[in-house]
C-alpha cells in the first residue's frame, strides 16, 4: 500500500486563502460558482442582528390578531429547529439552522398571513447572511433552504393549486455591467441582432390568471413557485380583470403582477388611522393581504389593480413574440405592463431602463427595478431555465442607500475550479440593519476600474438590498501611502502561476488541478446534500483527511476503508464515526445516477439538468453520458448549446478520464432512474390523485404511473383519463363524477398494476 502525501492545510487558520465558494448558481443551476465571499468562523458565529418591527397585522383577519405574538412564536420555531440538532453540530450548523429557521418563519408571515414583522432590508440581511454561510459549507446545504425556495408555502386556508408551468422568480443585477453581461450571455447563444425589451418591475404580487374557451375560470397565487394558492373569487373583484374574453380561446394563462397604487394605498392608510387602526407598511404588502382575505367582498373594496406581464400558455393561436402577445392581450381588455421597444443593441437597453428610473418617482404605482427578456419566444425556449429563474430574462436593481467604510485588507480566494477571487476586508459597518465586514471585487478589472486600495474609505451598499457591494472610493480621504493593488502571479495556497483560460477572459486561474485549495472544494461539492449526500464528511473532517494525505482527489474518498487504521490515529477520530463515516461512504457507491453527475461539478449542469440528463442516459449510465455527442445532448430536456459543449469538455479531460476509470474499478454503480416505458399502457394518459392512500404514497403512486407513460395533473379537467380516490377525497372527486370521469379506488388502481405484470 501506498504511503499516504501529506500536505499543510489549516481549514481555518487561512480560511481567506481557501475560500469556501459553494454557493448556488442561479445561471447554470449548479451547486457552487466562483464569486463568493469566505467568511471567518469568528463572524460566521456572529448571527445578523434584526431589529423587530410592529406587524403590519391585516386588521380584517381577527384570526391573525388573536394569535400569539409573532416574537414568541418566532423564539419558539427557533428553539424547536436547533432542538433537533445532535449536541456535537458545529457552530456554523447551528448558525444555519437557526436562520433558516427565522426566515421560513418570516416568509409565512409574509406570504401566507400577510403580516411581516421585519423589514425587508433586515429579513434581507438574513438571506445573505445564509447564502454565505451556505457557499462557505456546502454539506449543509438543502433543496428546501429558503435560499433555493422562491417564496413561501401555500396557505392552509386556501385550496392548493400546482403549477404546470412554475412560476418563478428573475435573477437580480445591480450595476450596468452587470447587466451587459447578462444581456451578452443571453444573445451570445443566439442569432446576431437577438431582440429585448425592457419593462417596469411591479412591486406586487405575482398571479396566474387562467382561461378556458374565453371564460376566467381560475386565479392562483406563485406561493413556492411550485405550489399556490387558488384566489379566483378575490381576483374577480378586482375591477379592470377581464372575466370573459372579446375573441374566446381553448385556454390561456396570463402572468401578472397586482398591486394597489398610491392613491388607493393612501386612502387605505387614511382609513385605517381615522379607524383607528395600524397602517398598512408598504402597498405591496397592503396588496398582498387584501388578495388573500377570506370574504372577497373586503378584496373588492381595497380598490387593487394589476399588469399582464406574460402569456404563459395559450391554445387557438400562436406569438412569434413577447411584445406580440402583449399586443393582443392588450387588445383584449387587459392592461399590460409598460414595455419598451424591442432592441439588440445595449446602449439602446440601457437607456429605456434609465428612461424607467426617470420616472419612478411620478410613477402612480410602486416599481422597484427593471426587467429585461428576450423578445423572441422560441429564443426563449432555447435558452431555458434553471431550478430557480429563467435565462432568458434578468431584472435590474435600482442603486440602495451607501454607508462609508475603510478597506483593511484585500485577501485572495481560491474556487472549485481555481478561480481567483479578491476580497475586501471592510471595516465593520452596519447596512440597512446587518453588519457588513467583507464583500467580493471580483477580480483584478475590477479594483482597477474603480481603484480600490487598502485604506481608502469606500461607500458601501448592499446590491438590490442584499449584497454588500463597494459603489465608489472616496478618493479625497484617500491615505498618501495608499498603493495600487497588485494581482499577484502566483496561487495563494500551492505557488502555481495563475493563467487565463481563455484569451479574453478577465478571471485568473490557478491551473494546478492538485492545488489543496481546488481539491478542497471539488471534495465538499461531491459530498453535498444535493450530490452524494455524505453527511459525516464536513469541512473539519476532509480538511483533517486531506492534511493526512488520506485524500488528494475526488476518487480517495472510496478508498478510505484502505487507511481505517490511519483514521483512527487521527485525533478526533473514534471508531464509531470512523465506521459510520465509512458506512455511508459505501452506501454512497450506489446513489441515483444523477448525484453522481452534480457531484462531479459540471459546468452548467445543475440539479435539475442532472436529472435530466439522468433519465436520457440511464442506460449505459456516465459512460454512455460522457461518450454522447452534441447532437445526442441536445435533444436532452433543459440541456442547451452552451451546456452541451461544457459537459462535452469536461468528460474529454484526463482527470475525469482518470475518476470515472477509477470510480469503475472502487466499485461505483450508479443506479439507474426507474424506467419510464416509451410505449406503456397508459403513455399520454393523464390521471390525477385525491384523499388518502393506505398503501401507497402520492410520490409512489406518481412514479408508477410515470414508469407507464402516464403523467399525473393536480387539478382536475376533462383532459384527465382517470381520477384515483382514497379515502376523504375532495374537490377532485366532486369535480371527476361532474365530469363523468372514471373513478379508481385504491384497490382498482393496484388490481390494474397487478394485471400489467401478468
Amino acid at each position: 500500500m501506498m504511503k499516504p502525501r501529506q500536505v499543510q492545510l489549516d481549514l481555518w487558520a487561512d480560511v481567506d486563502a481557501i475560500g469556501y465558494d459553494h454557493a448556488a448558481d442561479e445561471d447554470t443551476g449548479n451547486l457552487a460558482n466562483d464569486s463568493t465571499i469566505a467568511v471567518k468562523p469568528e463572524l460566521q458565529a456572529q448571527a445578523p442582528g434584526a431589529a423587530v418591527e410592529g406587524a403590519d397585522t391585516d386588521i380584517d383577519r381577527p384570526d391573525l390578531a388573536a394569535t400569539v405574538e409573532p416574537e414568541k412564536k418566532l423564539k419558539e420555531a427557533v428553539a424547536a429547529a436547533l432542538a433537533k440538532l445532535d449536541k456535537t453540530a458545529s457552530p456554523e450548523l447551528r448558525e444555519i439552522t437557526e436562520l433558516r429557521a427565522e426566515l421560513n418563519f418570516h416568509n409565512n408571515l409574509y406570504y401566507v398571513e400577510d403580516s411581516p414583522i421585519i423589514s425587508d432590508y433586515s429579513y434581507d440581511a438574513m438571506l445573505r447572511r445564509l447564502e454565505e454561510l451556505e457557499t462557505a459549507h456546502p454539506e449543509y446545504m438543502t433543496t428546501d433552504s429558503p435560499t433555493v425556495k422562491v417564496g413561501g408555502r401555500a396557505s392552509e386556508k386556501f385550496r392548493k393549486l400546482t403549477h404546470i408551468v412554475p412560476m418563478q422568480s428573475l435573477r437580480d443585477v445591480f450595476s450596468r455591467e452587470e447587466l451587459q453581461e447578462a444581456v451578452e450571455r443571453m444573445q451570445e447563444q443566439l442569432p446576431v441582432g437577438a431582440e429585448l425589451v425592457v419593462e417596469e418591475k411591479i412591486d406586487g404580487l405575482s398571479v396566474s390568471l387562467e382561461y378556458e374557451n374565453g371564460v376566467f375560470v381560475r386565479g392562483s397565487t406563485r406561493g413556492d413557485g411550485l405550489v399556490g394558492e387558488e384566489i379566483t373569487e378575490n381576483l374577480k373583484q378586482i375591477k379592470s380583470l377581464p372575466l370573459k374574453l372579446q375573441k374566446p380561446l381553448p385556454y390561456l394563462e396570463v402572468r401578472a403582477e397586482i398591486y394597489l397604487n398610491k392613491e388607493n394605498f393612501a386612502a387605505l392608510n387614511k382609513a385605517q388611522l381615522a379607524a383607528g387602526l395600524k397602517p398598512f407598511a408598504n402597498p405591496r404588502n397592503a396588496a398582498a393581504g387584501s388578495l388573500r382575505q377570506l370574504d372577497p367582498r373586503i378584496t373588492r373594496d381595497r380598490n387593487l389593480s394589476f399588469f399582464a406581464f406574460n402569456i404563459q400558455r395559450v391554445e387557438g393561436i400562436t406569438f412569434t413574440t413577447h411584445d406580440e402577445s402583449l399586443f393582443y392581450i392588450c387588445n383584449e381588455g387587459f392592461p399590460v405592463v409598460y414595455s419598451s421597444f424591442a432592441h439588440s443593441d445595449f446602449a439602446k437597453i440601457w437607456e429605456c431602463v434609465e428612461k424607467i428610473a426617470t420616472r419612478r418617482a411620478s410613477l402612480p404605482y410602486m416599481i422597484d427595478g427593471a426587467v429585461i427578456k428576450i423578445n423572441n419566444l422560441q429564443y426563449r425556449e432555447k435558452l431555458g431555465v434553471t431550478a430557480k429563474t429563467p435565462r432568458w430574462a434578468v431584472a435590474y436593481k435600482y442603486p440602495p442607500e451607501e454607508q462609508e467604510t475603510v478597506v483593511k485588507d484585500i485577501k485572495l480566494q481560491v474556487g472549485r475550479t481555481g478561480k481567483i477571487t479578491p476580497l475586501a476586508v471592510l471595516e465593520p459597518v452596519m447596512v440597512d440593519g446587518s453588519c457588513v465586514s467583507s464583500a467580493t471585487l471580483h477580480n483584478a478589472d475590477y479594483i482597477k476600474a474603480k481603484d480600490i486600495r487598502v485604506g481608502d474609505t469606500v461607500l458601501i451598499a448592499k446590491a438590490g438590498d442584499v449584497i454588500p457591494a463597494i459603489q465608489k472610493v472616496v478618493l479625497d480621504r484617500r491615505p498618501l501611502k495608499a498603493k495600487p493593488f497588485v494581482m499577484p502571479d502566483k496561487c495563494p495556497v500551492c505557488g502555481e502561476k495563475l493563467i487565463r483560460r481563455k484569451e479574453n477572459e478577465v478571471d485568473l486561474r490557478c491551473g494546478n488541478l492538485s492545488c489543496p485549495a481546488q481539491v478542497f472544494r471539488r471534495l465538499l461539492h461531491m459530498v453535498a446534500k444535493d450530490a452524494l449526500d455524505i453527511a459525516d464528511l464536513g469541512p473539519a473532517v476532509l480538511a483533517r483527511l486531506q492534511e493526512a494525505g488520506l485524500i488528494n482527489e475526488l476518487s480517495d474518498i472510496f478508498r478510505l476503508a484502505a487507511y481505517r487504521p490511519e483514521m483512527l490515529n487521527l485525533p478526533g477520530f473514534q471508531q464509531k464515526s470512523v465506521d459510520n463515516l465509512l458506512n455511508e461512504i459505501e452506501k454512497a457507491k450506489v446513489k441515483p445516477l444523477d448525484r453522481f453527475i452534480v457531484a462531479l461539478g459540471i459546468d452548467y449542469v445543475g440539479v435539475v439538468a442532472a436529472k435530466k440528463l439522468a433519465v436520457a442516459f440511464r442506460k449505459g449510465g456516465l459512460s454512455a453520458l460522457a461518450a454522447a455527442d452534441i447532437e445526442t445532448l441536445l435533444s436532452v430536456e433543459t440541456i442547451g448549446q452552451t451546456a452541451a459543449q461544457s459537459i462535452i469538455d469536461f468528460f474529454k479531460r484526463p482527470t475525469t478520464v482518470a475518476l470515472l476509470q477509477a470510480w469503475q474499478e472502487l466499485g461505483v454503480k450508479p443506479a439507474s432512474p426507474p424506467l419510464i416505458e416509451e410505449n406503456g399502457v397508459w403513455q399520454g394518459k393523464i390521471f390525477a390523485v385525491t384523499g388518502t392512500l393506505e398503501n401507497y404514497k402520492r410520490s409512489e403512486v406518481k412514479q408508477l404511473i410515470e414508469a407507464r407513460g402516464g403523467t399525473v395533473a393536480n387539478t382536475v379537467s376533462s383532459k384527465i383519463f382517470a381520477v384515483i380516490a382514497g379515502e376523504k377525497a375532495g374537490g377532485k372527486l366532486a369535480k371527476a363524477k361532474e365530469l363523468g370521469i372514471p373513478v379508481w379506488s385504491e384497490t382498482d388502481f393496484a388490481a390494474k398494476l397487478s394485471s400489467m405484470a401478468k
